[in-house]
């Protein structure tokens, strides 16, 4: 085995080498030995049993050098990591001899029983340090006896060969010294019950101790561990670094006494020092009084011991003499040359003298003259400044930043304050001609002549030419802005007496790239800071004015603007606002939609409830102040009956013209059913059927009042939707739209309306984009193209989580979404419980799972290195979560001819046989159709009835299912999640059976709101099956963080799983079995 000798000599003098030699020649010595190697850590690890004592020696090697970095043994001859014995001499000299070709190597005499006993060892050593830790905690359970009687450490501290070193008893009344804090700690971790002496035996537990004791702990543990061991052994805490902070904080108000007997003090004040100047010959010596002290650095402050007094230095006695007392403690003494004399006078006494008293410092033979420093500044090209110094000492005249040469008979600390102002501003310094320069950064230019320039004139004589002299630096303006209602436009007038229209539009630019200040034309300097400017500001770039705008005249906008604007000017009351007439009664109608002048038509009155009447007041002002908006109501709870409102209503008032309903295939016919039902004067037709068929049905389009089609027939009929116009066009189940570049979406915002609007009980399912996707839709351009969207809005809401962003965004959108949840307006609706039925696998299922897992975790690994971007994988991941989700279904589903146990699929049963005995109906969805039909198969062996729908169910099957399923008494529905989700009004239910979680949150709620919804009667018991340790209980989880999302924007509810980050992609392949 390779060995580095050339350190050995650092740790064995001659003699105990020699004797491990002899030791080595006497073959027998090693009784035992093993070895382990740490390949990352180029480690390895030697334990031995050396006789003849037996001691165990303890070795750390490096893997490659050989290098001896660590050791140990029993002996007393042995000096933790600092002197070997001649046991690991001889343990070392075995090792050389030896060719270790593999880890972890065992060597014993007889090494079959070694071998044995080692494995043995380790089996069992977890299971006997249990057993131990829970015989010694046992007095845990017992907390007042822990309270009645604690035990104390006390500190000690001590000065010792210009150390500060503490150490610690401990005790109730009796204090015993802790000789060794090492075995203390060790005994801490192991929640030892160990007995200093006849009154003191404890178990060593946090709990034991009292309060302040529990402190103290909490210092040794912190800063005993990073110390070596000092020449007084291992029962001091040496005070260093970060340990003098602590201790500081820790003892400042606890009486701490020093190993003489006397109490030590801790202040925070100057200490009382006197410094004393003598001539030594030529040359001078510098002394301090007291000279017994310990200057302390840490991490926060700096300390000095002086007489039984620990004193933590004001920082700027700390910043004048902390150098000077560093170098004088321990009674140390400074010569200074005579030719130095001048420069240490002025650039190290004088400050020092402040604060220390300084003996003979008057008599030193320095005479300077007088400092006086000019500084030249001037602008020789726009844009660019130049700086020169020059420090006159009478006759003599020293330029620039050059400090190594001519360094005599000159003040360079005071030189030194006015090159460090100067350096903070400039961009470079030429040191061929010794100039500072500025050149073409309007940030530090600004700086300089606002902040620089000052503060140079408080140390210098400033010269600064004409062009930079006359510069003004503004910062404050006030505002007026006028605001009205023409011509269906929005128009902003802003005014401000300190600025004119074009410096405006150059400040607001500025505001635009991000700059603190700007410099106009004139050549004056604005900043922008906080106060009516910052607000103006804010608001023209919420509302992305263009700046040319600003030049030009009044703003204009799109009226849609006038909500959001005006919760901005309502936030900001220092700005003066004057609103025109128009103006004020349209925001008064929206916030007082109650009392609109817009009355539900007569044949509905009966029929829709109060907050259906308000739903409908707000759906007809934002139509009337041509906008469009988002019924954004939970599901089941009627927002398909406040558009037919709003639809018969146009018929009463002779609006004119077609509406067209969008709406997912499979609920055309459930609204035709409905406008029969609520509305029959309303001239409805479905366009759907063959081509012709829809053909024929748009060129009639002048005899119908509404037109119901689907997403995939817009679409596919987007050439004839072209010449067409509708009176109100309206997407139900809007969240179709959600992805932008889908040619739904763009086939729809093609088609031609004067009213739009949106019906969606999630807006946001997965992302924010989604909100944009509907906005562009209702209005485009309202929230802007969608690269600034999302530059300015998605990108810091979702990864900076800016909840300035956010409020913004919330008040751009709230004016045009309305929503309302089921708890807050169906008070007489009947309460829906939510469980988890948490599954165990059976022995068989885990195994299946968990090899398939380890199998797809090798795949996914090596897959999503290759990519830089986890989305263009997204089809291979998806399809790997698919079959570990169909294994939690039913391994079945995976594993052809499997015949053990179906965990999910029984406890499903029994759910069902449970209700269906109690008499009530049950819905079961699941995205796999083939566990519906094994469902199926299922119950008919039992003799219970079931209605099966899925994606292949023809509409109008579909609809005479859910009217078949209301009125008689088959008791389960199978649903697949994804057909059956939306549009079905299934209230004769009672129990909703979730049988595998979906990606999407909200489609679960859609499918759950099949029964909860208006008119049920009955509480409603929703259960979700989950095994235990799987994906299912990761996409469980990951449900619930990414609800969030739509909450704070719209609070509606989300949690789709559509974008997830490497790390979310591989929690998800991990088990808890």
């Amino acid at each position: 085995m390779i060995l580095d000798e050339t350190n050995l000599s650092t740790y064995f003098d001659e003699r105990t080498w020699n004797l491990a030699r002899r030791y080595h020649q006497e073959r027998s010595i090693i009784q035992s030995l093993s070895a382990v190697e740490y390949k990352t850590l180029q480690l390895i690890e030697i334990e031995a049993v050396v006789y003849p004592y037996l001691q165990h020696v303890k070795l750390s090697l490096h893997s490659v050098t050989g290098e001896l970095l660590h050791f140990s043994c029993e002996c007393p001859y042995c000096v933790h990591d600092e002197k070997a014995c001649a046991h690991i001499g001889a343990v070392l000299m075995f090792l050389k001899e030896r060719t270790i070709d593999h880890f972890p190597f065992y060597y014993r005499e007889n090494a079959a029983d070694y071998i044995q006993q080692m494995r043995r060892r380790q089996m069992f050593s977890q299971s006997d340090q249990l057993i131990e830790a829970y015989v010694n905690s046992a007095v845990l359970d017992d907390p007042v006896m822990l309270q009645n009687d604690p035990v104390a450490l006390q500190p000690e501290v001590m000065f010792s060969n210009s150390e500060l070193l503490v150490s610690f008893r401990i005790g109730r009344k009796k204090k015993y010294i802790l000789k060794n804090l090492g075995e203390f700690m060790t005994r801490m971790n192991e929640a030892a019950i160990v007995s200093y002496g006849k009154e003191l035996q404890f178990l060593h537990v946090p709990e034991s101790f009292d309060e302040v004791s529990q402190k103290i702990l909490r210092f040794i543990r912190r800063n005993y561990p990073t110390q070596t061991n000092f020449d007084t052994g291992a029962r001091y805490v040496k005070l260093t670094g970060g340990s003098v902070d602590d201790f500081y904080e820790l003892f400042l108000n606890h009486p701490v006494m020093m190993a003489d007997g006397r109490p030590m003090v801790m202040i925070e004040e100057n200490p009382q020092f006197t410094l004393q100047v003598e001539g030594q010959g030529q040359d001078y010596q510098l002394t301090v009084t007291p000279h017994e002290y310990r200057y302390l650095a840490s991490n926060e402050a700096d300390y000095v011991y002086v007489g039984g007094t620990l004193i933590r230095l004001l920082p700027r006695y700390r910043i004048l003499c902390g150098p000077l007392l560093k170098r004088l403690q321990k009674g140390s003494k400074l010569l200074v040359s005579h030719e130095q004399i001048k420069n240490f006078y002025y650039n190290v006494l004088q400050p020092v003298s402040e604060l220390i008293p300084v003996l003979g410092m008057d008599e030193l033979p320095v005479r300077l003259d007088p400092l006086v420093t000019r500084v030249y500044i001037d602008e020789p090209t726009p844009h660019t400044i130049m700086i020169t110094i020059r420090f006159c000492y009478g006759a003599n005249e020293y330029i620039g930043f050059d400090t190594l040469t001519n360094r005599d008979n000159r003040n360079l600390r005071k030189e030194q304050k006015v090159r460090a102002i100067i350096r903070q501003y400039v961009t470079r310094i030429d040191t061929l001609t010794q100039i500072a320069w500025i050149e073409k950064n309007e940030t530090k230019e600004f700086s300089f002549l606002a902040e620089g320039v000052g503060k140079l004139m408080d140390l210098a004589e400033v010269y600064i030419c004409e062009s930079l002299k006359n510069v003004q630096i503004r910062s404050r303006a006030s505002f007026s802005v006028g605001v009205r209602l023409t011509l269906g436009l929005l128009e902003l007038q802003l005014d401000s007496p300190q600025l004119t229209p074009q410096e405006l539009e150059e400040i607001f630019r500025g505001y635009q790239q991000k700059k603190k200040y700007v410099r106009l034309k004139n050549g004056d300097y604005f900043a922008i800071g906080e106060g009516e400017t910052e607000e103006v500001l804010a608001m023209l770039d919420a509302l992305q004015v263009d700046p040319k705008q600003l030049g030009a005249g009044p703003v204009t906008l799109e009226n849609y603007r006038a909500l959001a604007l005006n919760e901005r000017l309502m936030s900001t009351p220092e700005i003066k606002v004057e609103r025109d007439q128009e103006f004020k009664t349209m925001i008064r109608d929206f916030k007082n939609i109650e009392e609109s002048k817009f009355d539900v038509p007569p044949s509905m009155r009966k029929i829709l409830r109060t907050y259906q009447k308000e739903g409908f007041r707000w759906l007809k002002t934002i139509a009337h102040y041509g906008f469009g908006g988002i019924l954004a109501d939970d599901m089941g709870i009627g927002k398909t009956l406040q558009m037919i409102a709003v639809l018969e209503d146009a018929r009463l008032q002779g609006e004119g013209g077609c509406s067209l309903v969008v709406t997912p295939a499979s609920l055309i016919l459930n609204w035709q059913a409905e406008i029969r039902r609520f509305a029959p004067q309303l001239k409805c037709g479905c366009v759907h059927g063959t081509l012709k068929e829809r053909q024929d049905t748009l060129t009639a389009v002048d005899d119908f009042d509404v037109l119901i089609t689907s997403y995939d027939y817009v679409k596919r009929d987007e050439a004839l939707y072209q010449p067409l116009a509708f009176q109100y066009l309206v997407l139900d189940e809007a969240q179709a739209i959600k992805n932008q570049r889908t040619k739904s979406a763009q086939a729809v915002k093609q088609i031609q309306a004067r009213h739009r609007f949106a019906l969606t009980g999630t807006p946001i399912e997965n992302s924010l984009a989604e909100l944009w996707s509907i906005f562009d839709f209702l209005m485009p351009g309202y929230l802007f193209s969608y690269a600034q969207f999302k530059e300015n809005y998605e990108l810091p809401i979702v990864r900076y989580d800016d909840e300035e962003r956010l409020t913004l965004l919330k008040k751009l959108v709230s004016p045009f979404i309305l929503r309302r949840v089921k708890q807050d307006v169906l008070k007489e609706l009947p309460e829906k419980t939510e469980s988890v039925l948490q599954i165990e696998f059976s022995e068989a299922e885990k195994k299946l799972y968990q090899a398939s897992l380890q199998q797809i975790q090798t795949q996914l690994t090596q897959t999503l290195d290759q990519q830089t971007n986890a989305g263009s994988s997204k089809i291979m991941i998806l399809a790997m979560l698919t079959r570990l989700r169909q294994i939690c279904c039913d391994p079945g589903l995976v594993f052809d001819g499997y015949g053990g146990e179906r965990s999910k699929l029984t406890a499903c049963m029994e759910l069902i046989e449970n209700a269906v005995e109690s008499g009530k109906k049950i819905l079961v969805f699941s995205q796999f159709t083939t566990i519906l039909d094994k469902l199926r198969g299922e119950c008919e062996k039992r003799g219970i009835g079931t209605y099966l729908l899925t994606g292949a169910t023809p509409k109008q099957q579909r609809f005479d299912l859910m009217e078949s399923f209301n009125r008689d008494k088959t008791p389960v529905f199978l649903i697949s999640l994804k057909a059956g989700g939306t549009g079905l009004n299934l209230t004769g239910a009672e129990i909703v059976i979730h049988y595998d979680p979906w990606w999407n949150l909200s489609a679960e709620n859609q499918a759950t709101d099949r029964a909860y919804r208006i008119g049920q009667t009955r509480n409603v018991q929703v259960v979700k099956l989950i095994v235990e340790g799987t994906v299912e209980e990761k996409i469980s989880k990951l449900q619930q963080q990414k609800q969030q999302l739509s909450q704070s924007v719209i609070e509606g509810s989300d949690g789709s799983i559509a974008a997830m980050s490497r790390e979310e992609i591989l929690e998800l392949f991990e088990t808890e079995f």
